[in-house]
């Protein structure tokens, strides 16, 4: 049989036959292009999901939204504390202390009153220390200043003097403890020319000894007690370009170590450790 008998006898067969045979073929071919596309879909249903998936785990693990921030207080750190050491401290022995007294004719200079405004704009800071002993009070003559000028308007004398203490008289003076006949109480002298007040040191100046504070070497004295006068202790240094003299009547040195080491730092966070 060749292929123009099996075409004549295809003619001969019940057309029924065919039409099944065309459907099977259908039905037969239709799971493979069905499973192909479920096969497809459910790829990206997986992608999908595995999207969505990740999207939660960041949404879940991003930080939380937070309003910002308002003003925060710094809280000072122990660190912050200046730690004087009293083994550290160097004091030199003073015989007396006094003032001296410079006399300028007025035909030369000129005597300027500055308030306390004019006092810290010369200076470019507050002379006042930052640490004062307890029960001490400033004098009502820390608020102004003599200063001595030549005539063509040099400064010759700009001693500041400030004085803080247990009480006062009427005129201003400090009062005197009736025990002792001296007052109790610290003055700061501050200049940049002209003199301040003089210590005489029993050591001569080659073999007085200073002590550094945060950099400034103070030279600290001490006049001992005796049975006219209540112990004295001094300090002398230079700061800025400004010479400091304290003095401290009837009070105890470690409270003068922390007048000096509150003029220096410019605070009064200061401890002594003994």
């Amino acid at each position: 049989m060749n292929g123009k008998d099996l075409l004549t006898g295809m003619g001969f067969v019940d057309e029924k036959f065919i039409q099944e045979a065309e459907v099977k073929q259908l039905k037969k071919a239709r799971p493979f292009f069905f499973s192909k596309y479920v096969g497809i879909a459910a790829c990206f249903m997986l992608l999908v999901g595995t999207v969505i998936g990740i999207a939660g785990s960041l949404r879940n693990t991003a930080p939380p939204v937070t309003q910002p921030p308002g003003p925060i207080e710094k809280v000072p750190e122990e660190s912050d504390n200046f730690l004087l050491d009293m083994s550290s401290i160097h004091s030199n022995t003073i015989s007396s202390i006094g003032e001296k007294e410079v006399w300028y004719d007025t035909d030369e200079y000129d005597v300027c009153s500055w308030n306390v405004a004019d006092i810290s704009e010369y200076y470019g800071k507050e002379l006042q220390p930052a640490y004062l002993p307890e029960g001490l009070i400033a004098s009502r003559y820390n608020n102004s200043a003599e200063v001595i000028y030549t005539k063509d308007g040099t400064i010759v004398s700009d001693l500041v003097t400030l004085g803080f203490y247990t009480g006062y008289y009427e005129d201003g003076s400090p009062e005197l403890f009736e025990e002792t006949g001296y007052v109790k109480g610290i003055s700061v002298q501050a200049g940049k020319v002209g003199e301040l007040s003089s210590c005489v040191y029993v050591e001569p100046e080659s073999e007085r000894q200073t002590t550094d504070i945060s950099g400034t070497n103070v030279t600290f004295g001490v006049q001992p007690a005796s049975e006219t006068s209540p112990e004295l202790y001094t300090a002398e240094f230079q700061l800025d370009g400004i010479r400091y003299k304290v003095v401290g009547w009837q009070i105890e040195q470690d409270e003068i170590l922390k007048v000096v080491a509150s003029i220096i730092r410019g605070d009064a966070n200061i401890s002594i450790l003994n």
